[in-house]
């Protein structure tokens, strides 16, 4: 979380995540925020942490608390006998019903909608499929030697479904201190995060001394640059 080692801040976060990790996040639901999980993983794995929790087991199926106080309700409400109306009470009119939007309208609405989020879906999931998949390339990528990710990379690499983007810092004059340049490349990363599905980069900080360079790469999905991309802070500065 802080940096690129393990520090405290993980330690604490970690615990306060072990509980839903085993009990409610199910493998669905861990499926949405792929990097939280890779990240809880990677603590869970290391061998300080197994030293303490003897290994954490991943949610399979979410626990479902037991409706104790709702089914009590029930029992008593049913057991109240009901008021009779007076028989001379007149029937309220029954609201009219809204008119429904066209049919055309209605099954776009539904073909946009996600019932796991309960939100509308990101236009890039309209795409049709491509070969290739973000996810398997970025574990090729981080799991394989260069030369073998590269292989699979080209192998795979779908022009009709993704898009290659080069990037130069327009404000390279002001990199003046190196730490505070990779801040600016963390930064930009962390303001990304809802693009993780649908975008690779790689970013790197070019000469030695000062001014520093900064100079990047992405491969998004779609073949222009996405909508989410240019609403993040820093997409000007590039």
């Amino acid at each position: 979380l802080v940096g690129e080692a393990v520090t405290l801040a993980d330690l604490y976060l970690f615990a306060a995540l072990v509980e839903p990790f085993a009990t409610v996040l199910d493998r669905k639901l861990r499926d949405t925020f792929v990097n939280v999980t890779r990240w809880f993983s990677t603590i869970a794995s290391l061998p300080e942490v197994l030293a303490v929790t003897q290994g954490v087991t991943l949610c399979e199926e979410a626990s479902a608390a037991k409706p104790k106080v709702a089914a009590e309700k029930k029992e008593k409400a049913e057991a109240k006998p009901k008021a009779e109306k007076p028989a001379a009470e007149k029937k309220k009119e029954e609201p009219k019903p809204k008119p429904k939007p066209a049919k055309d309208e209605e099954e776009e609405e539904e073909e946009n909608f996600d019932e796991e989020t309960g939100k509308k879906k990101n236009p890039l999931d309209l795409l049709p499929k491509s070969k290739l998949d973000m996810e398997t390339w970025k574990r090729t990528y981080s799991n394989s030697p260069y030369a073998e990710s590269a292989k699979w990379f080209w192998e795979n690499y779908d022009p009709e479904g993704y898009s290659i983007w080069f990037c130069d810092y327009k404000y390279n004059d002001e990199n003046k201190v190196l730490f505070m340049t990779s801040n600016s490349i963390r930064g930009l990363f962390q303001r990304m995060e809802g693009l993780h599905k649908y975008a690779f980069g790689s970013m790197l900080i070019c000469n030695s001394t000062a001014p520093f360079a900064i100079k990047g790469c992405f491969m998004f999905r779609g073949t222009e640059i996405p909508p989410d991309m240019k609403i993040v802070d820093d997409y000007d500065y590039y």
